[in-house]
């Protein structure tokens, strides 16, 4: 297995923040990871792969970075490397306690919408009862298809999004 890290600048969020991505290089197969870490492109340094001493948070950022590597380059302790170990090493680093992720955001939209049942500028309660399936299909989608039932929202994208639409 080999890896590379770096910053994602296609993903670039509108407070001009891009994530930092780690490039891994399995089974002749190439598979890009978020690690959860956003930084302002002109702080990142393309030749350490890490972030520029003048970034304010540079040492924690950093430290995170080392970290991952770290992880990385320990073998694991059963089998072989498989993506679904990798994301668990790169999970912790994400900071994903307060990540929303797909199926939160689809809960939290079916909430909202529950207090608008049968209200003048509301939905019929068929309607709501159409989102369920919706919801539950969305996230057999995430289970089956993708593997990723806590897949991030930050994690979403356009050949994610036009997968789910054929599926």
């Amino acid at each position: 297995m080999n890896y590379h890290l770096f910053l994602s600048t296609k993903r670039m969020r509108t407070d001009n923040c891009s994530p930092i991505y780690a490039k891994i290089f399995l089974n002749n197969k190439v598979y890009e990871r978020c690690t959860g870490i956003y930084i302002l492109t002109q702080y990142w340094n393309r030749s350490f792969k890490r972030a520029d001493v003048k970034y304010a948070n540079a040492t924690e950022v950093n430290k995170i970075l080392n970290d991952i590597e770290a992880k990385l380059n320990t073998p694991p302790h059963l089998g072989d490397y498989t993506i679904s170990y990798i994301d668990s090493l790169l999970k912790p680093q994400a900071n994903n306690s307060n990540a929303l992720t797909c199926m939160d955001a689809i809960n939290a939209y079916i909430k909202h919408k529950e207090r608008l049942i049968d209200t003048a500028d509301g939905i019929c309660n068929e309607t709501f009862k159409s989102y369920f399936h919706k919801a539950k299909n969305i996230n057999i989608f995430l289970q089956n298809e993708l593997n990723k039932p806590g897949l991030l929202l930050t994690d979403f994208n356009y050949s994610i999004g036009e997968k789910l639409k054929a599926y």
